[in-house]
């Protein structure tokens, strides 16, 4: 369903007005229901958008233009589509960099943790060098 407007520059007959002079809906089914923005308005149904258009042109004597307020349902089911594509993209994107950031953590900690354990190692590594150095091996 998606709502438009008449809009007429000219009124060669003198009865229409110029301006926004109705508002109307189609229906998914392709049928039409339109109020005139007239003094006493009335509401009226047609099986087309066409068939507005041709009746209310005056056979093409009159620039009436229909004005879509909304998109087709098309459009609208293809624009959500798209947004959510690029909004699962993006959801992708940070999902990825927060992984790649806390594998970084996880890098550092462990670098972090072989350091410790190294310098742990090599003072080990240095303090019994030391005590065997001062002290004579039995034997």
């Amino acid at each position: 369903m998606r709502r438009f407007f008449l809009y007429r520059k000219e009124d060669p007959t003198g009865m229409s007005s110029v301006g926004r002079v109705a508002d109307g809906i189609e229906f998914d089914n392709g049928f039409v229901a339109m109020t005139w923005k007239k003094e006493y308005p009335s509401v009226t149904f047609f099986q087309s958008i066409s068939t507005v258009e041709k009746l209310h042109s005056h056979n093409g004597k009159d620039p009436t233009q229909v004005v879509w307020i909304d998109s087709s349902n098309e459009d609208v089911v293809e624009k959500a589509s798209k947004l959510k594509t690029a909004i699962l993209e993006e959801l992708q994107k940070e999902a990825e960099e927060e992984a790649v950031a806390t594998i970084k953590e996880v890098v550092e900690f462990v670098e972090s943790e072989i350091k410790t354990v190294v310098e742990k190692d090599t003072k080990i590594t240095s303090d019994v060098t030391t005590l065997l150095d001062s002290k004579p091996l039995d034997g």
